[in-house]
């Protein structure tokens, strides 16, 4: 051996579109090849929107792949490629996948950038970076990135997917993968970073591992307050790329990965599609966990809906009215008795939660419309009113004022007892007692340790009122006192 490697060269956008058409006719029931604009140079900006025609939408999530770096990163492009054609085979996984998931992806979104192997279209603009919270940054330059937006926002993904990737250049030429992370930018993370983890473990699984970042360089993040040491942080910044578009409108959990074999790229993302059609664990409905748009301490506000298609709506929704929504829970946490106040607009959070205090609550029940006062005057009676550290309510306050927008798609409240063994005894609404419904009442579900209470209110009762008090009284089962007595004893 002489010592020097040979090069190589990846295919062009010729071939790629050649392949990507063969595929539609091909494949016609299960992919639809569509454009959604051209490059500055005139090719195609597509995506292939891959489904099992026979499954109807209501009940999928939608997950959008794009190769955003695909211009030099052309591993990406290719990894992306191998995914779509696993899918198209349709085996019986893949058809588990469809029939419950839209996946759209768009392997070349920088045709032009990809023909001349550089990071930027053919105006110097980087589409990567070229991003606001709003869209694209001067979208006259930025075709590219205005097809990727009306993506975005035509199908308001669940997940979010960009793959990276290096240039083809040399034979035994590789790159440290991850899965999930961003190297210049630590606020490109998933909101559920265990999701990375598995996509990690299944590339292991063949033999593909994964660089950590930060932990494996054992760096925190900067922040500002943290410039005088910054030489001591993990180098990434934060700064607006297209993944916080689609998280800032949508909500959508997003995933940066770095692919050096199409193999890796390939198990990585066929396990985080395989996620899609498990119960993760906290939540009720099976599929992706991007449903909590408001959480505070042991309650949260969640998407509503039976099917996957109604619960989008509602999380993009209520992510968007978000500064609006105020809830509060009891404050200390009472094992048995719980008790949670949502207003969906800034005068119901004037009117009943402007003071944190139980007392000043229970007057205002008395006062209220549409409320079993008693039962309710009651019940707050047999509470705290707060302890050394904080009032009688724990409230997490909205930011919006003035008028407020109705709420047309439901809300659900979740709460969460620290007793796995927990028993449900009595639920209600506003005072009055509550049925188990998936879509007008309770749920009960156990999960991590905890029991989760998810009270679901449809629309027609979101547009009729904007004020929600719940109350659960439940057995813990578990009896657990401090353990002082057991240190001084």
């Amino acid at each position: 051996m002489d010592g020097k490697t040979d090069s190589i060269k990846a295919p062009d956008v010729e071939s790629i579109c050649r392949l990507i058409n063969r595929w539609g006719g091909e494949h016609a029931g299960l992919l639809s090849v569509r454009e959604y604009g051209r490059s500055f140079q005139g090719r195609p900006l597509q995506a292939l929107v891959i489904t099992d025609p026979s499954a109807g939408s209501e009940s999928k999530e939608v997950v959008l792949m794009t190769a955003l770096h695909s211009g030099v990163e052309q591993s990406a492009a290719m990894s992306m490629l191998y995914l779509v054609k696993w899918l198209l085979a349709a085996d019986d996984a893949a058809r588990a996948i469809l029939s419950r998931q839209i996946i759209v992806c768009m392997p070349l979104p920088n045709p032009d950038g990809y023909s001349a192997l550089s990071y930027y279209n053919a105006q110097g603009k980087d589409l990567y970076r070229a991003w606001t919270l709003d869209g694209p940054r001067n979208p006259e330059k930025h075709p590219e990135a205005v097809a990727v937006q009306r993506v975005m926002d035509e199908y308001q993904p669940d997940i979010h997917a960009d793959w990276h990737g290096m240039a083809y250049t040399h034979h035994g030429e590789y790159m440290v993968e991850n899965s999930g992370c961003s190297f210049s930018n630590y606020s490109l993370r998933p909101y559920h970073r265990r999701i990375a983890c598995l996509m990690d473990e299944a590339a292991l699984r063949e033999g593909y591992p994964s660089d950590l970042l930060e932990e494996d360089a054992e760096e925190l993040f900067w922040g500002p307050d943290l410039e005088g040491m910054a030489h001591k942080l993990w180098r990434g910044r934060p700064t607006v790329m297209a993944a916080h578009y689609c998280y800032n409108k949508f909500h959508t959990m997003s995933f940066a990965s770095e692919i050096g074999w199409e193999r890796s790229g390939f198990l990585r993302h066929k396990r985080l599609l395989e996620i899609g059609l498990q119960r993760w664990p906290g939540e009720y409905w099976p599929g992706y966990p991007t449903h909590v748009v408001s959480k505070h301490v042991c309650d949260a506000l969640v998407s509503y809906g039976a099917t996957a298609a109604a619960r989008r709506k509602s999380r993009v929704e209520l992510w968007n009215m978000r500064q609006q929504l105020t809830h509060a829970s009891n404050y200390p946490t009472i094992a048995g008795r719980a008790l949670h106040v949502t207003a969906l607009t800034p005068e119901a959070a004037g009117l009943w939660l402007a003071e944190p205090s139980l007392p000043k609550l229970a007057d205002k029940i008395g006062a209220g419309t549409g409320l079993e006062k008693n039962y309710l005057k009651s019940f707050v009676a047999q509470l705290p009113d707060g302890n050394v550290q904080g009032p009688g309510l724990s409230v997490k306050y909205g930011r919006a004022n003035g008028p407020a927008a109705a709420i047309k798609n439901g809300i659900s409240m979740r709460l969460r007892f620290s007793y796995p063994k927990a028993r449900i005894i009595d639920v209600r609404l506003n005072g009055h007692p509550l049925a188990e419904s998936q879509t007008d009442g309770f749920v009960v579900y156990k999960d991590n340790g905890y029991t989760y209470l998810q009270v679901n209110c449809p629309p027609d009762k979101t547009a009729k009122g904007d004020l929600f008090i719940i109350t659960c009284q439940y057995d813990p089962v578990d009896k657990r006192e401090p353990g002082f007595g057991e240190i001084f004893g």
